[in-house]
């Protein structure tokens, strides 16, 4: 059974570019484009993978990783954060995985091969 990813990001192009890539690796994909689309997913669905970017309308991308965090159901999830700005890499866990946009196709691969190992 394919891993299930939640793809979080308000640009269609970048949405459009995590989820076929991540296709492309096997994964399933469903998709938000805003925080509080991502929220009620969230509600519905426990994701082995998140992918996000932080600056999310509505409910930021930092506020639904400490859901993430503070969700018992969602303790296996693995977290992929996608920013243009370093700034932010302090405020999350050394667990999660961070990536300072732009981001290659094969570099989003390698994070994902991460992040499924850390499912095993």
């Amino acid at each position: 059974m394919p891993y299930l990813a939640l793809v979080i990001d308000d640009d269609a192009p970048s949405r459009m570019f995590l989820r076929l890539t991540l296709e492309n690796s096997g994964l399933d994909v469903v998709e938000a484009d805003n925080g509080a689309a991502a929220v009620a997913l969230l509600e519905q669905h426990t994701p082995d993978l998140l992918v996000l970017d932080l600056l999310l309308p509505q409910v930021n991308g930092l506020e639904i990783v400490k859901l993430v965090d503070e969700t018992p159901r969602l303790a296996r999830t693995q977290v992929i954060i996608l920013s243009a700005h370093d700034q932010y890499r302090h405020l999350i866990r050394a667990s999660h995985q961070y990536l300072v946009k732009p981001i290659s196709a094969a570099r989003l691969r390698e994070a994902v091969q991460e992040a499924v190992r850390g499912l095993g």
